[in-house]
């Protein structure tokens, strides 16, 4: 549902009056872009998130100043008024950003003023994170969006500083949900670590015609997108199924046995981290597709993407190579939207708690 300008502001002025309303659901998106504006106003048009009254803040890097300008431009061109955006201020290297630092404050305001978080995707961590050397088809992210893996490791903590009391032990039911690099960070931040580069280390295949004429089943996106410059047509996302494990979260939301998610990475996971147990893999078991957080019971990623607007068209097509078609079928669409509306449920659960 849509806002009037008077509403927003009352809402707000409410809230910092008279603390928390009951009545309206606050999600906090870290790294909200104009694409992933564009993402979450979809879901929220469509009834995908489904909530009576949702207010959305969007955290970005004061210095990523030419992104907070598209978006403030953007918010005000297509009039949407139940987004605002809040930045997080301030460097921090990357050897400090798993102990008490200078965005911990800020970290903190973030959890009081939110009743959840969903961390979507991007780029590569930086290896020297977790302690590897940089592979050459590592695509790392910029420095402003460090301050991500910060905030999840101070949300949920890791084994890299056991001494630091984690956030969310002042309120265990937050939930958060990682997309794709979201679930890295999660894994990242929690202590664990990733392979770079499926394909080579995971399937030894160094080219992306190699990588095409895999099974559907261990392709994790379509290499065959943009290696021709002729073709325009040929799809970035790849559509693969996965295997749940016995105690998956993903079993209770529009479950059926034979899943096949919309896919566009090329790393995973390797070592989980602390506290964090796989809920489901590839088919052939070798790659990581969805974690859950064993002391958190809403704290969870998947590495497949179920927030593309595109996928929910009523006859979703997606061209895989020429002439070779992939249409969504109803049932895996249902899926998508039911994993979304058991967020709607954990995250309006968390607000009136």
């Amino acid at each position: 549902m849509r806002y009037t300008l008077f509403a927003f502001l009352f809402c707000w002025i409410t809230q910092l009056a008279a603390g928390r309303q009951t009545d309206v659901t606050h999600l906090g998106v870290v790294n909200l872009t104009v694409r992933n504006i564009e993402k979450i106003t979809f879901l929220e048009e469509q009834g995908i998130l489904l909530f009576d009254s949702l207010l959305v803040t969007g955290y970005l890097h004061s210095a990523n100043t030419t992104e907070i300008e598209k978006v403030k431009q953007y918010l005000i061109e297509q009039k949407i008024d139940f987004i605002r955006i809040e930045t997080i201020k301030g460097e921090v290297s990357l050897d400090s950003l798993f102990v008490p630092n200078k965005w911990s404050p800020q970290f903190n305001e973030v959890f009081t003023a939110t009743d959840g978080l969903i961390f979507l995707g991007g780029d590569d961590i930086p290896p020297a994170v977790y302690g590897e050397s940089t592979f050459i088809t590592t695509s790392i992210i910029d420095r402003t969006r460090n301050w991500e893996l910060s905030l999840m490791f101070h949300l949920i903590g890791g084994n890299q500083n056991k001494k630091i009391t984690p956030l969310l032990d002042k309120k265990p039911d937050f939930p958060i949900l990682g997309v794709c690099l979201g679930m890295q960070i999660m894994n990242v931040a929690a202590g664990g670590s990733l392979y770079q580069d499926i394909p080579i280390q995971i399937y030894k295949k160094q080219f992306c015609e190699e990588v095409a004429a895999m099974p559907q089943a261990q392709q994790h996106k379509n290499y065959l997108y943009g290696i021709n410059n002729n073709d325009d047509k040929t799809s970035y996302i790849a559509f693969h199924q996965i295997s749940l494990t016995a105690e998956s979260f993903l079993k209770g939301p529009g479950y059926k046995s034979k899943i096949c998610v919309p896919s566009v990475h090329h790393q995973a996971v390797k070592q989980t981290g602390q506290h964090l147990k796989t809920a489901a893999t590839s088919i052939d078991g070798k790659v990581v597709e969805a974690l859950q957080h064993s002391q958190y019971p809403n704290v969870y990623g998947i590495q497949f993407h179920i927030d593309f607007p595109e996928l929910f068209a009523p006859d979703a097509r997606f061209q895989m190579k020429p002439n070779h078609f992939y249409q969504i079928p109803k049932e895996d669409q249902s899926f998508y939207k039911a994993l979304w509306l058991d967020f709607s449920k954990r995250l309006h659960h968390s607000s009136h708690k």
